[in-house]
C-alpha cells in the first residue's frame, strides 16, 4: 500500500481518469467495427503466435474484442462494467484503479504467451472488477435484473464458484488431455483476474487495518457516502424522513413507517417515528 502511494506521488499525473468510459467505448467501436467486417475477428483477438511472429497490434486490439452477442444483455453488461468501475475509480483514486486494471490486462497476456492459449476478449478481466467492488463495498445492494435487492457479496461468490468451476472442468477435462496448454491456457486465462482482484482486495483492506479501527470506519463511511452520491443520480428515493431528511439511499439498514396521530402522509425514519413533533 506504500508502494502504490509513493508510485502515485511520482506517476499520479499519468493516470487515465474516467478508465472505464474509454474501456466501453472501445468495446463498441470493436461492436461495430466486427458487424460491419465479421473477418476482423481474426485480425484483432489476442493471438500468442501471431503476435511473436510479427502481428504485434494485437497486444492492443484484443481490448476492442466484444465481450458477449450485441443485444439487451450487453447494454446492460457494459453499463455494469462502467457503473462498478467508475464507482471504484471515484473511491479510490483514477492511479490506484489504473494499476490494478492495467495489472490484470498485462497478467492476462503473460499467460497467453507462456500457455500459447489465445484471448478473445478481456470478459473475464473486466468481470474481475466486479469482484473487487464486492470487496470494498460487500454490504451493498444491487438491484439483479432490476428486480431482485441481492448483497454484492453474495453475487461475488455466486461468480468466484462459477469462475473455479469453468477453470477445475477445463483442467480435468479428458477431451482436451492430448492439448494441455487449451486446459491450462483456459483456466489461467480465467484463475489470473481472480488473483489479481484478490491481491487487490488484500491490499486495500489491509492498508486500513481489518479491525474497526477509526481509519477503516472513515473510509466505509466515505466509501458509503460516495456510492449514495452515485446511486442518488440514477435512483430516486422513495421513502425520505420528515425531520432529519434521510432516504433509504443515505442508510439502507432505515426503516420508513407513517405517524398516524399526524394530519397528513408524513413519514418518519426509524430514528424520529417517536420522537418527533405531530403536524
Amino acid at each position: 500500500m506504500k508502494f502504490l502511494n509513493k508510485m502515485e506521488k511520482t506517476f499520479g499525473r499519468f493516470a487515465i481518469k474516467n478508465l472505464m468510459l474509454y474501456v466501453i467505448v472501445i468495446n463498441i467501436i470493436g461492436i461495430f467495427a466486427t458487424l460491419i467486417e465479421p473477418n476482423l475477428v481474426n485480425s484483432l483477438y489476442f493471438n500468442p503466435v501471431a503476435f511473436l511472429n510479427g502481428e504485434v497490434w494485437r497486444i492492443f486490439t484484443v481490448a476492442f474484442m466484444p465481450t458477449t452477442e450485441v443485444g439487451l444483455l450487453m447494454g446492460l453488461i457494459l453499463y455494469f462494467y462502467y457503473w462498478v468501475g467508475s464507482s471504484i475509480e471515484n473511491t479510490i483514486g483514477s492511479f490506484k484503479f489504473n494499476v490494478y486494471y492495467f495489472s490484470g490486462y498485462l497478467l492476462t497476456i503473460i499467460v497467453s504467451l507462456l500457455t500459447s492459449f489465445p484471448v478473445e476478449n478481456l470478459g473475464y478481466l473486466n468481470l474481475s472488477i466486479f469482484l473487487a467492488f464486492a470487496a470494498l463495498a460487500p454490504n451493498h445492494t444491487v438491484l439483479l435484473f432490476f428486480i431482485l435487492p441481492v448483497k454484492m457479496k453474495y453475487l461475488a461468490l455466486f461468480d468466484v464458484v462459477l469462475q473455479l468451476y469453468i477453470a477445475v472442468g477445463a483442467i480435468f477435462n479428458k477431451s482436451l488431455a492430448a492439448f494441455p496448454s487449451i486446459r491450462y491456457g483456459l483456466a489461467m486465462t480465467v484463475l489470473v483476474p481472480l488473483i489479481n482482484a484478490g491481491i487487490f482486495a488484500l491490499l486495500f483492506r489491509s492498508g486500513r487495518g481489518l479491525s474497526k479501527n477509526n481509519k477503516q470506519r472513515r473510509f466505509e463511511k466515505e466509501f458509503r457516502q460516495q456510492m449514495a452520491h452515485n446511486q442518488s443520480k440514477t435512483y430516486e428515493p422513495k421513502h425520505r424522513c420528515t425531520v432529519c431528511g434521510r432516504t433509504e439511499v443515505d442508510d439502507e439498514s432505515l426503516e420508513f413507517r407513517f405517524c398516524s396521530k399526524c394530519e397528513g402522509n408524513y413519514e418518519y425514519c426509524s430514528d424520529h417515528l417517536f420522537n418527533h413533533e405531530h403536524k
